[in-house]
């Protein structure tokens, strides 16, 4: 399997210190898990898939995830259920919303309440790796000033 994108610094947080990328797909859009699944398999990053916010809860439970990508579209009802659950702990992943629909008004909706970042769908694989490699580092450093 290829190396990823050099993920990491010597100055990470003990806790997280070597920490894979790891990266949950919430959705039920088959097409953009087929995509994500096209992009990332160049890296060394493991994507695991929900389909419901059970699937998402019992991943979150077994694996470290440190990027969750959440279908705007298709979890409507269930992005923001996820986000509240899921991303307002000290050590929760950070929150990354997609949308095909990655408007002004999305994307002010989502980083307004607290998402990492908005990505388009169909998914670019430049932007999938830029967003998921400065999330993931964001998610290492989160409290190291605090």
């Amino acid at each position: 399997m290829a190396t990823g994108l050099g993920i990491g610094s010597s100055l990470e947080r003990p806790d997280r210190a070597g920490t894979a990328v790891s990266v949950l797909h919430a959705s039920t859009n088959r097409a953009d898990l087929t995509t994500l699944r096209n992009i990332l398999r160049h890296t060394n990053w493991t994507l695991f898939q929900a389909s419901s916010v059970e699937d998402a809860r019992e991943c979150i439970r077994r694996e470290r995830i440190s990027v969750i990508i959440c279908d705007y579209e298709v979890c409507a009802k269930h992005w923001k259920e996820l986000f509240d659950e899921f991303c307002r702990e000290d050590d929760a992943p950070m929150f990354v919303v997609s949308s095909a629909r990655a408007t002004d008004d999305v994307r002010a909706e989502a980083l307004h309440l607290g998402a990492q970042e908005v990505l388009a769908t169909p998914f670019d694989s430049k932007e999938v790796y830029w967003v998921v490699s400065h999330s993931h580092l964001a998610w290492q450093h989160v409290g190291r000033w605090s």
